[in-house]
């Protein structure tokens, strides 16, 4: 595989540093991050959004976890899957 021209990686850099800036901008907007002197950090409002943000992270691995669990449930108890085809 041939590497990409220094234009081409030059270009892809230039696109990445300007969608990275925009959204620092839209968070800071929003009172979520804040320049600080040590560059930016997150405000209480920030880090309030990243807790229930985890928290529903965890809720949703927790959901999963259980609906394997009844797949695998019925699995054992029926011999076959929940959603198994019907040959006509």
């Amino acid at each position: 595989m041939r590497k990409p021209s220094v234009c081409c990686r030059t270009e892809c850099r230039r696109h990445h540093s300007q969608h990275l800036n925009t959204r620092i901008k839209e968070l800071r907007q929003a009172g979520l991050l804040n320049q600080g002197s040590d560059g930016y950090v997150v405000t209480s409002s920030g880090a309030d959004l990243l807790k229930r943000i985890s928290d529903i992270s965890a809720l949703a691995s927790k959901w999963s976890n259980n609906q394997a669990k009844k797949k695998n449930w019925f699995r054992r108890r029926c011999g076959a899957s929940p959603k198994k085809k019907v040959q006509v």
